[in-house]
């Protein structure tokens, strides 16, 4: 598994993305938004190997990518640009303006420690790809600090958000 990645995107780069052929967005991505944007705190967030779990514990240990909730889309879910197929290298999922000010103010309603306390413990270990342990927990807290500020000045700036992650 590589490390996923939030982008805060402006509307004409989201455009450039949904013209490409599916074939080319992957390298699109890599190769214009992640050397435009990573290191940018605005406009990019490093999820590393917690973004699974993360979307586990916003759906209360449960994996869903069907339903286009602010919980369910705060990660991995969206509308698919890349990978909806079972067995995808890649994924790219999209967040739309108004599904990331939805996201924005749904993570501003508690603390996503306290979630991932609340809920680590339900994650199904045979569906989730890292050991559960302590750690895995804490690290899943220290990954998802920067989250609900990096939604909240996405939403300020009327940017959508992608995820992306490769296998």
């Amino acid at each position: 598994m590589r490390l996923a990645v939030l982008f805060a995107l402006d509307r004409q780069e989201v455009q450039e993305i949904e013209k490409l052929p599916i074939e080319e967005r992957w390298a699109f991505i890599t190769e214009e938004i992640e050397e435009t944007y990573f290191g940018n705190k605005e406009r990019c967030l490093e999820l590393a190997k917690a973004w699974e779990g993360l979307h586990f514990v916003l759906g209360e240990g449960v994996w869903e990518e069907e339903t286009l909730s602010p919980a369910i889309c705060t990660v991995f879910g969206g509308e698919f640009l890349l990978g909806a197929e079972e067995e995808a290298d890649a994924v790219i999922t999209f967040k739309n303006v108004q599904l990331t000010a939805e996201i924005a103010e749904y993570l501003s309603g508690f603390r996503m420690e306290d979630q991932i306390r609340q809920f680590y413990g339900k994650i199904p270990s045979e569906d989730y790809s890292m050991q559960k342990s302590e750690d895995n927990q804490q690290y899943l807290i220290d990954w998802a600090e920067r989250l609900p500020a990096f939604y909240q000045k996405a939403a300020q700036k009327k940017r959508s958000v992608l995820f992306t992650v490769a296998f």
